[in-house]
């Protein structure tokens, strides 16, 4: 594969006249190495765990290592850093793709269904985009507290561009330490070493702190004897002690992530500093086959969901990078050079950009229920496609700006009204697009001359009710689905227990639900109120004690029963209040295959579990006869009581194995719908 370019400086601050350092292929064969590891992990091939995260580690070392370098070179040569050259060179190298993604996405947000976006992948968008062409995606994230492990829903389109932001913030950083202390330390290499690992080691301490922090506070725990309840709410997200469990606070975070450009620029000072003239080759190739090796094995070794890896396991492969760094650059070659130099690697890394900044919004665009096709095969339409746009972007629109620039007033005017329009038109489509389904907090119009049915519960809930007009039918008069869910709430207090895993959701916000409910009630009227809100009820509860304590109540147990029991007998007392039905919903029994710590289904594929909650609610509809009816749908989706249909006639009805597709959704409704009929009105 030739690629435009392939035999220039590809490092990513150069420019093809400002050849400064010796351009390194293997270092680019690294990058590709990291992309296709990227691709597998995003694709979610099973066997490959989350070691591919470990990528974006290893790009920002080596994007650490090269500006510094080039920084260096340049005091030397002119014993100056001309700034404003280096920022318009990182304009032209990554504003045209991140542009072309933001022109993507708005095109997409405007599309119809099937293709256009569910209200799922439309939340928040407007502000995700806007963060990204601000390069504070990762600080727009850690204040929204958005998840970036195990997070509810779909993803956001730009959820990857976190690490186009944090390098920016990287860089900014960079230009400004180089800047002063060379001005200072010029040719004081130790010096700027040992600043930079301090500075790495502070990082990655700061890293493991906040993990800390994470998984004492979801354990219920007071980190230093401090109530994180009692904290403003910027303090405890600026801590991580949300008491979620969920760590992409220090994931996300600027100071948390420098610990991998900090060991990068360490790397820079270091290949100076070697007289690699007493350098053996046995050395360069043990550096080479250590830091490569040790890549190798955390890429394809880290299990899922290792928290481990935040108490030094970045710091780890920064150290790994470094060390591979340093073997591959060295002037005697190493074995492993010529390996990572072979052209599909090296063509790889030269679009790993290109491909990164495509691939995320594709994988998102092109699912099974848009494209009709699953498993590997829909796995190798979204890598081939993203691949080809990538190449397609870099060679008509990212290469020839960087390359050549924008050298007439007329090129440089297009660029501008380009941009500008396509920032506006993104805001406006944007703003258009139907808002997510709201929860009983957030109102909702009734819509006119048709039966309504209020859909309530949580997250299953949520993804059930996804659409108001899913049963309108032809005429235009069939019923309407109105949502009254809440999202990550339960109806009972307390925290959770899902295996070692403590949840929590908003206690002011899930307790509210009799209130919210009541008034979704009076405003709406329904004529059936269908409810799903029991995944996180099978789970056992942690509850406080008077002395400040906690206590935990088994799943089942007497005990647990009537917490349940009371919770439920208020439940339908809210909404039949106007006379409407309450329709129960039995708990499936999920997919056990998707079992994960985010999600109930460790514990809800415990029959045990499943069968006393189902029993609960028989016998709460039993005794409301003129108001509650109960529906099996675990007999539909469980009909042999163990096993989840993840798919009904060829419908996915699942994707994760607790939430429903929008296909899924329908095909539930299909079944549903008719056992729903007899309660709604003329």
């Amino acid at each position: 594969m030739t690629l435009p370019g392939l035999r220039q400086v590809e490092q990513d601050e150069e420019g093809r006249e400002h050849r400064r350092i010796a351009y390194q292929p293997a270092l680019d064969g690294m990058r590709g190495v990291g992309v296709v590891a990227m691709l597998l992990w995003h694709a979610d091939v099973g066997w490959i765990g989350d070691g591919p995260l470990f990528s974006i580690e290893m790009f920002f070392v080596l994007s650490g290592y090269l500006i510094t370098s080039l920084f260096i070179v340049e005091r030397e040569r002119t014993g100056r850093i001309d700034l404003r050259r280096f920022w318009v060179r990182r304009a032209r190298r990554l504003l045209p793709a991140l542009y072309g993604l933001v022109a993507l996405v708005a095109v997409w947000a405007a599309l119809p269904s099937p293709w256009g976006p569910n209200a799922f992948e439309t939340t928040g968008l407007r502000g995700d985009g806007l963060s990204a062409l601000a390069y504070v995606s990762n600080l727009w994230f850690i204040v929204g507290d958005r998840a970036y492990f195990g997070a509810f829903g779909a993803p956001s389109p730009f959820l990857h561009t976190w690490s186009l932001s944090l390098e920016e913030q990287f860089y900014a950083v960079l230009a400004v330490v180089c800047v002063l202390g060379l001005r200072r330390w010029a040719a004081d290499n130790g010096r700027w070493v040992v600043v930079a690992v301090v500075g790495a080691v502070l990082s990655a301490v700061w890293m493991a702190f906040l993990a800390r922090m994470g998984a004492l506070t979801a354990e219920g725990l007071w980190p230093f004897g401090v109530d994180p309840a009692g904290l403003p709410d910027w303090l405890r997200t600026f801590l991580n002690m949300g008491g979620t469990g969920d760590q992409s606070r220090p994931y996300f975070g600027t100071f948390s992530r420098m610990q991998s450009v900090l060991v990068g620029m360490a790397t820079a000072f270091i290949a100076r500093r070697v007289d690699w003239s007493a350098v053996s080759q046995r050395t360069i190739e043990v550096l080479a086959a250590v830091g490569c090796g040790g890549l190798a094995i955390l890429f394809l070794g880290t299990p899922r969901d290792l928290d481990a890896i935040f108490y030094g396991g970045f710091l780890l492969c920064d150290v790994l990078t470094a060390m591979a760094i340093l073997g591959l650059t060295a002037p005697h070659r190493p074995v492993l050079w010529h390996s990572l130099s072979a052209k599909p690697f090296v063509a790889a890394g030269i679009l790993s950009y290109s491909i990164y900044v495509w691939h995320f919004p594709l994988f998102l665009i092109l699912t099974e229920e848009r494209t009709g096709i699953g498993g590997w095969p829909l796995d190798v339409v979204r890598i081939g496609v993203s691949v080809a746009v990538a190449y397609a972007s870099y060679r008509w629109l990212e290469y020839p700006i960087r390359a050549r620039g924008l050298v007439t007033t007329r090129r440089r005017v297009a660029a501008g009204v380009a941009m500008v329009a396509i920032v506006v038109g993104f805001v406006v489509v944007s703003g258009s697009v139907a808002p997510p389904p709201g929860g009983a907090d957030v109102a909702v119009a009734k819509p006119p001359n048709r039966d309504i049915i209020v859909v309530a519960g949580d997250s299953m809930a949520w993804t059930l009710g996804l659409d108001v007009n899913l049963l309108e039918g032809p005429d235009g008069r069939g019923p309407a689905l109105l949502p009254a869910a809440k999202p990550g709430c339960t109806i009972t207090p307390g925290a959770r227990l899902n295996g070692d895993v403590r949840r929590q959701g908003d206690a002011e916000t899930c307790m509210a639900w009799p209130e919210e409910w009541a008034q979704r009630v009076r405003d709406l009227d329904p004529d059936v109120t269908v409810v799903l809100a029991w995944g996180q009820e099978v789970q056992d509860h942690v509850l406080p004690t008077p002395g400040g304590g906690e206590r935990i109540v088994v799943a089942p147990s007497p005990e647990w029963e009537a917490i349940e029991r009371a919770a439920l007998e208020q439940m339908v007392d809210v909404l039949s209040a106007e006379g409407g039905r309450v329709v129960l919903l039995t708990l499936p029994c999920l997919d056990a295959d998707a079992a994960d710590s985010e999600h109930t289904n460790t514990m809800a594929i415990d029959s045990a579990r499943v069968d006393a909650m189902n029993a609960l609610l028989a016998d709460v509809a039993a005794a409301h006869p003129d108001s509650t009816s109960l529906i099996d749908l675990h007999g539909y989706l469980c009909p042999d009581g163990e096993t989840f249909r993840t798919e009904i006639d060829g419908v996915t009805i699942s994707v994760d194995g607790v939430h429903f597709s929008e296909a899924g959704a329908a095909k539930v409704w299909e079944w549903l719908l008719p056992q729903v009929q007899p309660y709604l009105g003329d």
